[in-house]
């Protein structure tokens, strides 16, 4: 079959085709456009509670934007769909979180408690925290693909 065939070619067998079977796999392909937007709306509600955490000055509410860090990178990296996209899930939080220190410092405010090292070396040494994350996501996104059906 030539290039200039292939109109009519899939013209006929979308003839040959049931409408039912084309409308079942149109429901699933729109199915799994939706299930895109619930990791990103998960980073974004994510990043929110993080940022939130990290403005207390104190310590416990720094363990505890440890700990919503590491749930936040297993749920996203669980909810991720290709094989890749764990990467994005693990460095979302911590990313922001450095982003959003760097735009205190350019924009000249001041946090609530002292930032060690001062200057751009502080929100730079926070990217660290881009390895527990990516190892969390990388677990869940692993035991999401182990244990999901089909």
């Amino acid at each position: 079959m030539s290039p200039d065939e292939w109109p009519q070619g899939m013209e006929n067998e979308a003839d040959s085709v049931a409408d039912h079977e084309w409308a079942h796999q149109t429901r699933l392909y729109r199915g799994q456009h939706r299930k895109v937007w619930i990791p990103m709306v998960g980073i974004v509600l994510g990043s929110a509670v993080f940022l939130r955490l990290d403005w207390s000055p104190s310590d416990a509410a720094n363990q505890l934007g440890m700990a919503w860090l590491l749930v936040c990178a297993l749920a996203l990296g669980a909810s991720t769909r290709s094989r890749l996209s764990w990467l994005v899930a693990g460095t979302a939080l911590p990313a922001s979180l450095v982003l959003w220190h760097l735009a205190i410092i350019w924009l000249g405010w001041s946090l609530p408690y002292h930032m060690e090292p001062a200057g751009i070396a502080g929100p730079l040494s926070l990217s660290l925290l881009m390895v527990p994350g990516l190892l969390m996501a990388r677990l869940g996104s692993w035991l999401a693909h182990r244990f999901r059906p089909g």
